[in-house]
Order: C-alpha cells, then sequence, then structure tokens
C-alpha cells in the first residue's frame, strides 16, 4: 500500500471511528466502503443531500460529484507528452511531479534538469505556437513567471531554480 492509499484508508478509519461510516443519509456519513490492495473507494454524503463518490487508486485520487470530477495524480501515474493537455507545452526532459485537476481548472508541476532559463524560453515560444499571449512576464536570479491568456482562460506558468533542476509549475483555467 503506497502513501496516497494509506492516506485514503486513514480518512475512512477516521470517518468510521468517529461515528460518520455507518451509512445513512446525515452529512458525511460514508457508503458503499470498498478496499483492495491497490484500491479504496467510498461514496459520502454532502450537507446539500448530494453524494460525492471519492476513489484513490494507485498513486491517483479522484472525487466526483455534480459539479464534476476532481483528480490529484502523482508521478507515479504515467501522464506524458501523449497524454498532457494538447494546447500546454509538456517539457521535453522533464517528468510529472504531481497534477490535480478540477471541472474548472488544472495544476501541473514538473520537474527537469535543464536551467530554468531555458525552460522559460522554450514556454515563451511554444505557447505562443500553441495560440496563447504573453500578458506578463517577470524574472529574477532564481524564478521566472509568465502569464498566458487565451480566449477567456488564463494560464500561469512558473519555473524556479533548484539545486541541480527546474521546477515547472503550471495552473490553467478551463
Amino acid at each position: 500500500m503506497n502513501t496516497y492509499q494509506s492516506v485514503a484508508l486513514a480518512v475512512i478509519v477516521g470517518m468510521v471511528v468517529s461515528g460518520c461510516g455507518k451509512g445513512g443519509d446525515a452529512a458525511g456519513d460514508v457508503e458503499d466502503v470498498k478496499i483492495s490492495d491497490d484500491a479504496v473507494s467510498f461514496t459520502v454524503n454532502n450537507e446539500d443531500g448530494s453524494k460525492a463518490e471519492f476513489k484513490s487508486e494507485g498513486d491517483e485520487i479522484t472525487i466526483t460529484d455534480e459539479k464534476g470530477e476532481y483528480s490529484f495524480a502523482s508521478d507515479e501515474t504515467g501522464l506524458d507528452a501523449k497524454s498532457f493537455p494538447k494546447d500546454l507545452l509538456f517539457y521535453p526532459e522533464s517528468k510529472l511531479v504531481t497534477s490535480i485537476s478540477s471541472p474548472e481548472s488544472d495544476i501541473f508541476v514538473l520537474n527537469s534538469k535543464d536551467a530554468y532559463k531555458d525552460i522559460a524560453e522554450k514556454y515563451r515560444s511554444d505557447m505562443k505556437e500553441k495560440g496563447w499571449s504573453e500578458t506578463t512576464f517577470v524574472s529574477d536570479e532564481s524564478a521566472v513567471s509568465i502569464i498566458f491568456e487565451k480566449e477567456e482562460r488564463t494560464l500561469n506558468f512558473t519555473v524556479a531554480k533548484e539545486e541541480g533542476s527546474s521546477t515547472i509549475s503550471i495552473a490553467r483555467t478551463k
């Protein structure tokens, strides 16, 4: 069992121990708990009477309710350039660290051994080719931040120098 599954299991156990896991229609009640070697799932009642479905499988956690799907994935899920959103640059020679997705936005964190300034220049040129307009550019000796816009969406890009690598953060509204 990995870290994410352990956290999910701890949440379930906490709910059950606190009395929320007995099922029923009250807010916070947990139903349909299923635990296997690599997956955990359950349904929880929301305060408004709706239900949210929680699933954890491998290194991915997904919560689905009437508003949409919210997900968290770590680098073990295999998200790569082929499955990355087509209007964003998946930086070559980088590895996905984390992704968080909701109906309104996406957040991606990648890591690369390349210099942060080289990465920023690649994003400046490639994002323009993908139809994004650069509206803000800020740079200092350890990081670069760029805001891009496309139609009514915004993308906040930051790349920061780390010890021996660079961390790329991308936040995009849908």
